[in-house]
């Protein structure tokens, strides 16, 4: 994996596309490892904080209310992991999915959390997709950066049923050939 050192290190990636963007179907699926849990860090980004149900943040902390995902939104966007966060200082299979204003949660392939959120998405469009970090407004500052390792980060354009999230989850990390 890659190592983020939780205070300025990111990586800015290619701009957000129309399957990705608005109120589109996604899943994101990051292998992780963080040391500690603290209340917000962010794996998996692109838009911007700021207004309501436009950001999309995908975290791995203990917040109870936003310590998974981030729609900027507090209790009506914002989605935790449901009974507890993944464990620290372990690697977990770490899946979000948004369909039709439904948020579903997934740690090592087992369903963690559904939550349907007050409104549809509306993603800001044509924004970096950032690793390990948020966005405070387009393109600008940087927030909530990740203390830990990456692995295997998927984007999809659309939302992995259940078996997908397990399969995935069994099949690992990608690991390329020596």
């Amino acid at each position: 994996g890659v190592f983020f050192n939780g205070s300025g290190n990111a990586y800015q990636g290619p701009n957000s596309v129309p399957d990705l963007d608005g109120g589109s179907d996604r899943s994101i699926e990051v292998w992780a490892y963080n040391p500690s849990l603290p209340d917000e860090e962010t794996m998996v980004s692109w838009g911007h904080r700021g207004t309501e149900g436009r950001n999309l943040g995908f975290n791995f902390g203990n917040n109870g209310l936003w310590g998974a995902v981030t729609h900027y939104g507090g209790n009506t966007y914002d989605v935790s992991w449901g009974g507890s966060p993944p464990s620290e200082a372990a690697w977990h299979h770490l899946v979000y999915t948004y369909a039709n204003n439904i948020t579903r949660i997934y740690i090592d392939g087992v369903l963690a959390n559904t939550r349907a959120l007050a409104g549809a998405l509306n993603t800001f469009t044509n924004e970096p997709i950032n690793l390990a970090c948020q966005r405070n407004s387009s393109n600008g500052t940087r927030s909530f950066f990740y203390s830990g390792y990456l692995n295997t980060v998927r984007v999809h354009g659309a939302v992995l049923n259940p078996a997908q999230v397990q399969a995935n989850f069994y099949y690992g990390p990608y690991a390329p050939p020596p």
